[in-house]
């Protein structure tokens, strides 16, 4: 076509063929090639040329034809990012399609027309959009491309103004019509809508859309089309972003869609990007640190070959290699490679670009401890966003600022920042975000410490409505909202909001840790919990003042302490009690080899002094996440090995014997009359009893003023292997940790108590109760747990302890493989077995 196109161009010489009929249509097909190749500017050129011709009084008019000049040239533009100037044209190609009658491309000019308001994003362009697509709406017919896509825009504008029942009962009506004669007319339209759902966070609705495509796609053979391909990753970004996320589901999909994604786009489009980029950062999510770095790698490789250093794609190569460093905890070199990004962003004039790269270093340098040359790039970010009018990163940068002083307890210059940031997203229309929340919630915080608590709670509450609706009740970001609120509400002692705030807060978490712990090898595991377990370590603050706090807030105070005692050795416990069960030889020779290979790995740590060693743990740091990740999988297959995390209060209670009591032993820093202290509480459970007594032991303080003969203070004995055995000869301490607790145990005989802190260095069982030096353990049968949930996992009380013995004859190797230790055992069995028969 493009050939007979210039042919027929190198022939028109005079007007009778400049103004004739195909004059216009043959460089109309010639501007289009010429923008096919990437020159726009070029495109433009001979597209005005079109539209001259056509608005020229000697041109027959064809107001079809006009709209699709203007139309095309909108096109370029937007490709230019003159979102202004195509805004104009694609108006005009709408104009003039609806003076043509050409409905159907009437309603595609203003779908597209309403998609520049979008990317635009100026004061009253959302309203603009919205009127776009319902302008749209009646001008096509029932089945056609520009019908489905006119719906799928309009349910998206519907959902962007939370005008969510407006959006159901629009696709409510497009579900009840079906697909009729034109299924993957259909299939394409639930994808659409299925994105506009994964935008407004409402995932499982835009998943169970996406299940409905997926079956009309597979069903009429359309599975390598980029609609497909689309749908693919956004269904990856759902199961990533969903408020208990399914990281193995995601990486599935990213896994899938990738090649086809390079099939429809090719390298370097924007999805297939993307889609590559959270392939990676779904790896880390897991743990694989090989696909990680095999990835990082393979970008290496292609920033090192490539010759054209100054593309878009080689800039965004070096920003996703310094986020995938970041991602695994390398910094340094993330910092390096964000300084190359930032250089590159910086020579193509990007500013947008060299923003969000300045306050991601500003992020790294923070975990580097360069906290000054953070700040400094900070400071030139937010400069840059201010000249430039990029709202929402001049907020996100004001936002990590007062973070920073926050860090430094400059509570009021934070809080300062914050409402500097908080005011630029109202000003902006932008008050409806996550991020909104964020900065709400943070300022919350500053609020808190500068003892305005009303305020404080005001915000917060304000942060976790908005958060509800953007999120939903269930996702995880919302703990930390529900944690504060507890905290600000118990600074005022109101207990009964602290109660509903907490159990809230600690039912989501407990949800978390345990469905992902089910995923996760020891190393994630451990890490995991090290950023979550806030929230179970601070829940005896919540009993320090027994007399007020509800029962609701003892059961969940008396959970938190089951949950997290062991937590880690349990769960690596139970799972490997999980994998012997399953008699799996292949996963427990993993396990074998799992562990042979850690002991080799700690051995070349204690003697590492050559390069040849540095390779030879490398290759076992690689060999043990492979067999880490391997066995996890695996296991899954056998059982939950986490069932142990689901013990609560009322499995205890359930446990106890009539004349049995469990206690939990806690302590907490707490402020009297302004003055530090700590207090040391017994959270007590009696069966019969609907939820847990706290006990008042005693503060620290206490202790301090408790002087023995010699003078020494208790806390001194403790650590002075002269005085340690005579704080069982004196009753004083005795009294102090018994006295108050006796009276709460009236009726039990046999305690079963579980220490913490300080008490897990007093035998507190031993201690003497009376001047006469009897102890407690004369009156009562006292037992030491590790946790008091052991009492839950009791099975038959009446069952002996056979099951249980063991016997050491000594000689005993302590440098035997698991592997040697099973071959020997299974030896032993042949052996008892052959001596058997021959009975």
């Amino acid at each position: 076509v493009l050939t007979n196109a210039e042919r027929y161009l190198a022939l028109c010489n005079s007007d009778e063929f400049r103004y004739g009929t195909y004059y216009a249509e043959a460089r109309h097909i010639k501007a289009n090639a010429v923008a096919a190749t990437g020159d726009y500017a070029q495109a433009l050129q001979i597209m005005d040329e079109v539209i001259s011709v056509r608005l020229d009084k000697r041109t027959t008019s064809n107001n079809d034809r006009l709209g699709d000049a203007y139309f095309d040239r909108a096109t370029y533009l937007y490709h230019q990012k003159n979102t202004d100037q195509a805004i104009s044209d694609m108006q005009a190609a709408a104009d003039a399609y609806q003076k043509a009658r050409k409905n159907d491309k009437y309603a595609t000019s203003l779908c597209q027309l309403a998609l520049y308001y979008n990317y635009r994003a100026a004061p009253g362009d959302a309203e603009q959009k919205a009127a776009c697509y319902k302008k749209a709406l009646p001008y096509t017919k029932r089945g056609t491309v520009a019908y489905y896509n006119a719906t799928a825009w309009t349910i998206n504008a519907y959902n962007e103004q939370g005008d969510y029942d407006g959006a159901r009962k629009l696709l409510q009506k497009i579900q009840k019509e079906g697909g009729g004669e034109h299924p993957n007319r259909y299939a394409d339209f639930l994808s659409l809508v299925s994105e506009s759902e994964a935008r407004v966070r409402h995932y499982s609705e835009a998943l169970a859309l996406a299940d409905e495509a997926f079956a009309i796609y597979e069903g009429e053979g359309s599975t390598s089309s980029r609609n497909y391909a689309y749908l693919l990753k956004n269904a990856g970004d759902c199961y990533f972003n969903q408020p208990e996320p399914n990281f193995e589901k995601a990486l599935l999909l990213y896994e899938q869609a990738e090649p086809l994604l390079l099939k429809v786009e090719g390298a370097g489009g924007k999805v297939y990007e993307g889609c590559k980029q959270q392939k990676n950062a779904t790896n880390v999510w897991l743990g694989k640190v090989d696909q990680v770095q095999d990835y990082l790698q393979k970008l290496e490789d292609q920033i090192n070959n490539t010759n054209d250093t100054t593309t878009l794609i080689y800039a965004n190569a070096l920003a996703d290699q310094a986020k995938g460093k970041a991602g695994i905890g390398i910094y340094d070199e993330a910092a390096a490679w964000g300084e190359r990004a930032l250089r590159r962003f910086e020579a193509r004039g990007d500013s947008l670009r060299m923003v969000h790269m300045l306050y991601t270093l500003s992020g790294y340098y923070t975990h580097l401890g360069k906290h000054q040359y953070a700040d400094s790039l900070n400071n030139v970010s937010l400069q840059i966003s201010q000249r430039r009018g990029f709202t929402q990163e001049a907020a996100n940068i004001l936002h990590q600022k007062a973070a920073s002083l926050y860090q430094k307890e400059d509570y009021r210059q934070a809080d300062e920042v914050c409402q500097e940031a908080l005011d630029l997203l109202r000003k902006s229309n932008l008050s409806t975000s996550t991020a909104y929340a964020n900065i709400l919630c943070d300022r919350a915080l500053f609020l808190y410490k500068l003892d305005s608590i009303n305020a404080a709670i005001d915000l917060t509450r304000e942060a976790l409505d908005l958060q509800t609706r953007i999120l939903g009740p269930k996702h995880g970001n919302n703990v930390t909202l529900l944690f504060n609120l507890a905290i600000y509400h118990f600074k005022l002692e109101q207990m009964d909001s602290v109660a509903h705030y907490y159990h809230n807060a600690i039912s989501l978490q407990t949800d978390l840790v345990r469905n992902n712990f089910s995923s996760q090898t020891s190393r994630q595991r451990e890490h995991f919990w090290q950023r979550k377990n806030y929230l179970y370590q601070t829940a005896s603050l919540f009993a320090s003042l027994p007399d007020k706090t509800p029962p609701a807030l003892l059961t969940d105070i008396y959970n938190a302490q089951l949950f997290t005692k062991g937590i880690l050795l349990n769960s690596e416990i139970d799972f490997r009690r999980l994998l012997q069960k399953s008699g799996d030889k292949d996963v427990l020779n993993m396990y074998d080899e799992l562990q042979t290979k850690r002991s080799e790995l700690q051995k070349c740590y204690e003697t590492q002094n050559s390069n040849k060693d540095s390779r030879s743990i490398k290759q076992l740091e690689d060999r043990i996440r492979q067999l880490n990740w391997a066995i996890v999988r695996k296991c899954k297959e056998y059982g939950d090995f986490t069932q142990n995390l689901s013990l609560t209060t009322d499995s205890v209670r359930r446990s106890l014997r009539p004349d049995e009591a469990a206690v939990e032993l806690v302590e907490t820093d707490v402020t009297l009359n302004n003055n530090p202290d700590h207090i040391y509480i017994a959270l007590i459970l009696r069966p019969g009893w609907n939820a847990p007594h706290a006990c008042h032991l005693f503060f620290r303080s206490d202790i301090e003023k408790l002087n023995y003969p010699t003078g020494v203070p208790i806390c001194q004995l403790l650590n002075d292997s002269t005085y340690q055995n005579r704080i069982y000869n004196d009753s004083k301490l005795g009294q102090l940790v018994w006295g108050n607790l006796l009276k709460e145990l009236d009726g039990a005989t046999h305690i079963y108590f579980a220490p913490s802190g300080i008490f897990h260095q007093w035998g507190i069982e031993y201690m003497p109760i009376t001047d006469d030096g009897k102890r407690i353990s004369d009156t009562l049968s006292v037992s030491r747990l590790s946790s008091t949930k052991l009492l839950a996992q009791r099975t038959d009380r009446s069952a002996s302890l056979n099951t249980g013995e063991a016997v050491i004859f000594g000689g005993m190797d302590y440098e035997m493989s698991i592997g040697e230790m099973r071959k020997y055992n299974k030896a032993g069995k042949e052996e008892f077995y052959e001596d058997f028969s021959a009975l």
